[in-house]
Protein backbone atom coordinates (compact mmCIF):
# COMPACT_ATOMS: atom_id res chain seq x y z
CA UNK A 1 0.00 0.00 0.00
CA UNK A 2 1.58 3.43 -1.15
CA UNK A 3 0.79 6.40 0.85
CA UNK A 4 0.72 10.20 -0.39
CA UNK A 5 4.38 10.67 1.22
CA UNK A 6 6.10 9.46 -1.89
CA UNK A 7 6.91 12.47 -4.01
CA UNK A 8 7.00 10.42 -7.31
CA UNK A 9 3.52 9.62 -7.00
CA UNK A 10 2.30 13.22 -6.24
CA UNK A 11 4.01 14.46 -9.09
CA UNK A 12 2.39 11.70 -11.18
CA UNK A 13 -1.22 12.45 -9.84
CA UNK A 14 -0.47 16.39 -10.09
CA UNK A 15 0.60 15.98 -13.51
CA UNK A 16 -2.68 13.84 -14.64
CA UNK A 17 -5.33 16.56 -12.96
CA UNK A 18 -3.34 19.15 -14.74
CA UNK A 19 -3.90 17.02 -17.94
CA UNK A 20 -7.57 17.01 -17.59
CA UNK A 21 -9.67 19.03 -19.35
CA UNK A 22 -11.71 21.23 -17.05
CA UNK A 23 -14.88 22.49 -18.12
CA UNK A 24 -15.38 26.30 -17.68
CA UNK A 25 -18.08 27.54 -14.61
CA UNK A 26 -21.54 28.20 -15.29
CA UNK A 27 -22.50 31.74 -14.74
CA UNK A 28 -25.49 31.96 -11.88
CA UNK A 29 -26.80 34.14 -15.13
CA UNK A 30 -26.17 31.27 -17.50
CA UNK A 31 -28.06 28.95 -15.31
CA UNK A 32 -30.90 30.88 -14.55
CA UNK A 33 -31.63 31.65 -18.01
CA UNK A 34 -31.65 28.02 -18.99
CA UNK A 35 -34.08 27.25 -16.51
CA UNK A 36 -36.41 30.11 -17.37
CA UNK A 37 -35.91 28.44 -21.22
CA UNK A 38 -36.62 24.90 -20.01
CA UNK A 39 -39.32 25.49 -17.03
CA UNK A 40 -41.23 28.69 -17.32
CA UNK A 41 -41.15 30.14 -21.11
CA UNK A 42 -42.83 26.70 -21.99
CA UNK A 43 -45.37 26.93 -18.88
CA UNK A 44 -45.77 30.74 -19.79
CA UNK A 45 -46.70 29.97 -23.37
CA UNK A 46 -49.07 27.63 -22.13
CA UNK A 47 -50.76 29.72 -19.89
CA UNK A 48 -50.91 32.18 -22.20
CA UNK A 49 -52.90 30.43 -25.11
CA UNK A 50 -55.38 28.58 -22.52
CA UNK A 51 -55.78 32.70 -21.07
CA UNK A 52 -56.45 34.26 -24.52
CA UNK A 53 -58.97 31.38 -25.68
CA UNK A 54 -60.44 31.75 -21.97
CA UNK A 55 -61.03 34.84 -22.44
CA UNK A 56 -62.91 35.24 -25.65
CA UNK A 57 -64.99 32.12 -24.26
CA UNK A 58 -66.04 33.33 -21.49
CA UNK A 59 -68.28 36.29 -20.93
CA UNK A 60 -67.19 39.47 -19.43
CA UNK A 61 -69.23 38.69 -16.30
CA UNK A 62 -67.73 35.50 -15.38
CA UNK A 63 -63.89 37.05 -16.66
CA UNK A 64 -64.36 39.73 -13.88
CA UNK A 65 -65.18 37.45 -10.92
CA UNK A 66 -62.40 34.52 -12.14
CA UNK A 67 -59.33 34.22 -12.57
CA UNK A 68 -56.94 31.18 -13.41
CA UNK A 69 -54.34 30.77 -10.79
CA UNK A 70 -52.03 27.69 -12.73
CA UNK A 71 -51.71 24.72 -14.59
CA UNK A 72 -50.15 21.70 -12.65
CA UNK A 73 -49.81 18.30 -14.01
CA UNK A 74 -53.00 18.60 -16.00
CA UNK A 75 -55.30 20.76 -13.78
CA UNK A 76 -56.03 24.19 -14.51
CA UNK A 77 -56.88 25.57 -11.24
CA UNK A 78 -59.19 28.54 -11.65
CA UNK A 79 -60.39 31.05 -8.18
CA UNK A 80 -63.93 32.32 -8.55
CA UNK A 81 -65.30 35.35 -5.92
CA UNK A 82 -68.27 34.15 -5.31
CA UNK A 83 -71.48 31.27 -4.90
CA UNK A 84 -73.45 31.98 -7.85
CA UNK A 85 -70.18 32.77 -10.78
CA UNK A 86 -69.22 29.59 -9.11
CA UNK A 87 -71.86 27.64 -10.45
CA UNK A 88 -72.31 29.35 -13.64
CA UNK A 89 -68.82 28.35 -14.00
CA UNK A 90 -69.15 25.12 -13.22
CA UNK A 91 -72.16 24.56 -15.71
CA UNK A 92 -69.56 25.99 -18.47
CA UNK A 93 -66.88 23.97 -17.04
CA UNK A 94 -68.95 20.68 -17.23
CA UNK A 95 -70.90 21.66 -20.49
CA UNK A 96 -67.21 20.87 -22.18
CA UNK A 97 -65.32 24.27 -21.59
CA UNK A 98 -62.10 22.63 -21.57
CA UNK A 99 -62.60 20.98 -25.33
CA UNK A 100 -63.79 24.39 -26.20
CA UNK A 101 -60.38 25.97 -25.32
CA UNK A 102 -58.34 23.13 -27.05
CA UNK A 103 -60.64 23.40 -30.18
CA UNK A 104 -59.65 26.86 -30.30
CA UNK A 105 -55.56 26.73 -29.08
CA UNK A 106 -55.28 23.08 -30.81
CA UNK A 107 -51.46 22.53 -30.04
CA UNK A 108 -52.20 22.42 -26.13
CA UNK A 109 -52.32 19.27 -24.60
CA UNK A 110 -55.27 17.95 -22.92
CA UNK A 111 -56.28 19.03 -19.49
CA UNK A 112 -58.95 19.56 -16.85
CA UNK A 113 -60.65 22.44 -15.12
CA UNK A 114 -60.75 22.72 -11.11
CA UNK A 115 -62.94 25.49 -9.54
CA UNK A 116 -61.99 26.82 -6.26
CA UNK A 117 -63.84 29.69 -4.05
CA UNK A 118 -61.30 31.99 -3.41
CA UNK A 119 -59.86 35.73 -3.98
CA UNK A 120 -56.88 36.97 -5.75
CA UNK A 121 -57.49 40.64 -5.36
CA UNK A 122 -58.55 43.22 -2.10
CA UNK A 123 -60.72 45.76 -1.99
CA UNK A 124 -59.46 48.97 -1.59
CA UNK A 125 -61.55 51.95 -0.13
CA UNK A 126 -63.12 52.63 -3.54
CA UNK A 127 -64.49 49.75 -4.30
CA UNK A 128 -61.77 48.78 -6.66
CA UNK A 129 -60.45 45.57 -7.32
CA UNK A 130 -56.81 45.43 -6.69
CA UNK A 131 -54.54 42.35 -8.00
CA UNK A 132 -52.52 40.68 -4.81
CA UNK A 133 -49.78 39.83 -6.51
Amino acid sequence: MQYWTDDKLLQKVNQMRKRQKRRPAKTLGKVADDFFKKRIAKRHKRLQKISSAWSELLPQELQEHSCIEGLNRGTLKVLVDSQVHFAELDMLVRSGLADQILDMEPGLQAFSIKLFRGKWYHVDEEGNKIADW
